[in-house]
């Protein structure tokens, strides 16, 4: 459930970006810019959860860094499609 839910959160975050950078006036569409740095931003928050998981809730790295890909790229896979949808 917790995986689900932060995979979510990186749904809602995506969209966060991209409304902000139509906002900002940065690009009629979906900038570069904030794509990428959606991209950079959502990694370090996937290996910060990793980080927590290990230390925190104790489970072993080797679960972890099974998790971590099932985090990270469903949301940044929806950025290479919103990018290039536009």
């Amino acid at each position: 459930m917790h995986t689900f839910v932060i995979v979510f959160c990186g749904f809602v975050m995506l969209g966060l970006f991209v409304v902000f950078g139509w906002l900002w006036h940065i690009e009629t569409a979906p900038s570069g810019y904030m794509i990428n740095l959606f991209i950079a931003t959502w990694v370090v928050i996937s290996v910060v959860n990793l980080w927590i998981g290990v230390t925190t809730a104790g489970y072993p790295l080797a679960e972890e860094l099974f998790i971590l890909p099932q985090v990270a790229l469903p949301p940044i896979v929806a950025a290479f499609l919103v990018r290039w949808a536009f």
